[in-house]
């Protein structure tokens, strides 16, 4: 299985940089992408164009609750089904290391945040300094409203992670401080919500952060660690421990290690799935049109990336 790693903090950003392009240059050559692109008909540099449901015609790009499944990947779904989980998009669901200082719930549906949150509550002990949930002022769609196991009265995925972080970690939930930053555009909102009942020694936190391009899309994983690094120093004693969905870790790892590079931030950090290996869908059960648009926002990333490493040289 291919599960990206951050290099050592104490080396420098030329070789973290050169480090992280062999880890991708080996997913790009992977047997198990070949094989996908073979299954589908097109090279990896095409994928996006052929399969891709998320964004539209015009350019915009649409919130995942509101992706149609593609029908032409059902007779494939079984044959796909083990060349994803060689890629890192089932089983990365356990830290590599223990002994994070700074556990992070990234947002998402509904669902996710409340299984994220209650994932979180694992990984605490008397050595963590905070918890952070980070999410944005996306509004709770009516369809992942009735496709959830939970119940919320709250109109934003903010509120949701708020509610999600209180049911979690038994927090009072009227005992807060808001710093709000509104703007007539909602996705230039933004809000760090600080628990005041958290236990010593360990803040408990929810960020709404703003989007880079508010113009088009809400906040994206890049966007929220961007803000989270503004309003959240780091040091080198740092390690960050990101909870967030299973098919996401590779993805946003690289979203991930592309801010901490650029932001010169010293501290390591990991991230995982929050469903357990007896939780995650089988062959039978999972949606191969989701993943399929995960392994392409994947290679996206990738060659953002190596774009920004050849830039900077």
């Amino acid at each position: 299985m291919i599960r990206f790693t951050m290099p050592d903090p104490s080396l420098s950003r030329e070789e973290r940089t050169a480090d992280l392009n062999r880890q991708f240059d080996a997913f790009m050559r992977s047997d198990a992408l070949k094989s996908i692109c073979s299954l589908l008909g097109c090279g990896p540099g095409s994928l996006g164009a052929s399969f891709s449901t998320r964004r539209t015609a015009d350019g915009r790009v649409i919130e995942e609750q509101a992706m149609k499944s593609r029908s032409d990947l059902e007779g494939l779904r079984h044959e796909l089904y083990p060349l994803f989980r060689e890629l890192g998009a089932l089983d990365i669901n356990e830290p590599l290391s223990g002994g994070c200082s700074r556990v992070i719930v990234l947002g998402g549906s509904l669902n996710a945040c409340n299984i994220r949150a209650r994932r979180a509550t694992s990984f605490v002990d008397g050595n963590t300094l905070s918890v952070d949930g980070i999410a944005c002022y996306r509004p709770v769609s009516p369809a992942e409203r009735s496709s959830s196991m939970f119940t919320s009265s709250c109109e934003t995925e903010f509120g949701v992670m708020a509610e999600a972080m209180v049911a979690a970690f038994g927090l009072d939930p009227l005992e807060y401080e808001d710093n709000f930053e509104g703007d007539r555009n909602l996705n230039s909102v933004s809000c760090v919500r600080i628990f005041r009942d958290a236990p010593r020694g360990c803040m408990y936190r929810v960020f709404a952060a703003p989007s880079t391009e508010p113009q088009s899309r809400r906040a994206d994983t890049f966007d929220s660690l961007d803000y989270y690094l503004k309003k959240q120093p780091l040091s080198a004693a740092d390690r960050l421990l990101f909870i967030t969905g299973n098919r996401y870790c590779n993805r946003q790892f690289i979203q991930l290690a592309s801010k901490m590079l650029s932001s010169g931030s010293p501290s390591g950090f990991d991230i995982i799935g929050c469903m357990s290996s007896r939780e995650i869908p089988s062959s039978d059960q999972y949606d191969p049109t989701y993943f399929v648009n995960d392994l392409v926002a994947t290679i996206d990333w990738i060659n953002r990336f190596r774009s920004a490493s050849v830039s900077s040289r």
